[in-house]
């Protein structure tokens, strides 16, 4: 949960703070840090906002490259701001029930898939995982090859985590559980704005570099705490293919079931690592806590049957493409075999299929270190 308590109130003249006054409040609210077990038993609903669409003369360049070439690779992106610009921006919304960090599923309906209807849900539990689709239901280990190249529960859980990582433990969350809060650098800018920093050492891709990390606050006197406005980090040397968007976290709210501030809304931006196939900024909005039903609480992580409808979704698995890996290895050959009988297009490269039957044309989640950074690309 984030480790803020406080806001800004009206008045017109204030006193800045202190260090002294900063690090107490970071002491106190790293006292009460939060951890994925307040999520526990809990149904969380949360959505994706994709309004971005770049300058109209970038867009008309890109409808005269693609212009006369249907299989040209642009052509999807094109029709993802084409779209937008007619009925604008798009809405993902995405549900976890979290039972515990060994049950939980994710229930997401891929709003960009191109088959209307489309969904892909996820659940694992103790004894088993599976992965949901219209014509489709694949069970497998509770814990699958890690190196498979088919979407495993466990990282279709990342959309979740992250969200949780963002928009409910906050910024500062990473200060609190390594004691950073009492070694970080605080400065005072102005009667209401403080920038707390950390340096430190970390593990990339190609060996080692000095990350820094930046969380800006706005200070309210009245109550001797703080909230987090924005986000970013920076490596040295810069590590090539590492995304390090800036995050601002835009509007608060207080959570009743929960029972503390979160985040409603937090926009991410990477103006840097911009292509034509990334979105440079999108909204993750996380919407509402519920407690779950000790009477459904058993029932959502259970696989639908032709038989039984599934109790979110009320819907009978169609049994056209369902496979049954419980007991099994899954290697590339029966990975291979799922994507192979799965596909509709046999024109299609085996990639493609992947793509298709993984539906990753939604949210690509990316936790980057303490700041648990995301983002989003089309493939």
């Amino acid at each position: 949960m984030c480790l803020v308590c406080g806001g800004p109130s009206d008045y017109s003249i204030a006193s800045p703070p202190t260090e002294s006054d900063v690090r107490a409040w970071l002491g106190s609210e790293a006292k009460s840090a939060p951890s994925l077990r307040d999520a526990e038993g809990k149904l969380f609903r949360w959505h994706a906002e994709y309004f971005y669409v770049p300058p109209l003369s970038q867009v008309q360049q890109l409808r005269d490259e693609v212009k006369d070439k249907p299989e040209h690779p642009k052509r999807r992106v094109l029709d993802r701001y084409e779209k937008r610009l007619k009925d604008g921006p798009l809405i993902d919304p995405i549900s976890c029930y979290y039972i515990d960090s060994k049950t939980w599923r994710i229930v997401d309906d891929l709003a960009e898939a191109v088959e209307p209807g489309y969904f892909m849900d996820s659940a694992h539990t103790p004894s088993e995982s599976w992965v949901w689709q219209p014509r489709r239901l694949v069970r497998m280990n509770a814990d699958p090859d890690s190196n498979l190249p088919i979407p495993i529960p466990s990282a279709i859980q990342g959309d979740f985590v992250n969200m949780y990582s963002l928009c409910v433990m906050g910024p500062l969350s990473g200060l609190a559980k390594e004691d950073l809060w009492k070694t970080a650098s605080i400065k005072i800018e102005g009667s209401r704005r403080v920038l707390i920093t950390t340096t430190r050492k970390a593990r990339v891709p190609g060996g080692e570099s000095t990350n820094t990390g930046y969380v800006e606050v706005e200070w309210d006197e009245t109550t001797g705490t703080g909230r987090p406005t924005r986000c970013w980090n920076t490596y040295d040397p810069p590590v090539k293919g590492l995304s390090t968007p800036q995050v601002q976290f835009a509007a608060w709210r207080f959570d009743d079931v929960l029972h503390r501030n979160v985040v409603s809304r937090v926009v991410l931006e990477d103006t840097v690592a911009d292509t034509s196939m990334t979105d440079p900024v999108y909204a993750i909005v996380f919407d509402s806590t519920e407690v779950i039903p000790d009477e459904i609480a058993s029932e959502v992580v259970k696989p639908p049957t032709k038989d039984r409808p599934d109790v979110v979704r009320g819907q009978i698995a169609a049994g056209m493409d369902d496979q049954d890996f419980r007991g099994r290895s899954l290697n590339s050959s029966a990975a291979e075999e799922v994507l192979v009988r799965g596909s509709r297009t046999a024109s299609k490269s085996w990639i493609e299929q992947l793509l298709s039957w993984a539906g990753l044309g939604a949210i690509v989640v990316v936790p980057v270190l303490v700041w648990f950074l995301m983002k989003r690309r089309a493939l």
